[in-house]
């Protein structure tokens, strides 16, 4: 059996470099600033950020995850389709 055999076999699933590349630099990467709200929010409660960098960098991409998440729902609730998955018909 193949490398690529063996690990289909293993259950990995591949994509093309140039989804991975979109999927990196729009849902993977945090978003800017949410490393200084998780800062905020752990200076808030009393604790120094600097003592928590893990739990810093865990916020980071909760923080973004559920921006987004929110931010999708807003647009769907104002009647926006998402038009990767949902694009608009050509007009004749």
């Amino acid at each position: 059996m193949s490398e690529v055999g063996n690990l289909r076999a293993l259950g990995y699933t591949f994509i093309r470099q140039d989804a991975l590349d979109h999927l990196n630099e729009h849902y993977f990467a945090p978003l800017s600033g949410m490393r200084d709200i998780a800062a905020g929010l752990l200076d808030e409660w009393g604790h120094d950020p600097a003592d928590h960098w893990e739990l810093l960098k865990l916020m980071e991409v909760e923080l973004s995850g559920a921006l987004v998440e929110t931010a999708a729902d807003l647009m769907r609730d104002a009647g926006l389709r998402d038009l990767r998955v949902e694009p608009t018909r050509p007009t004749p």
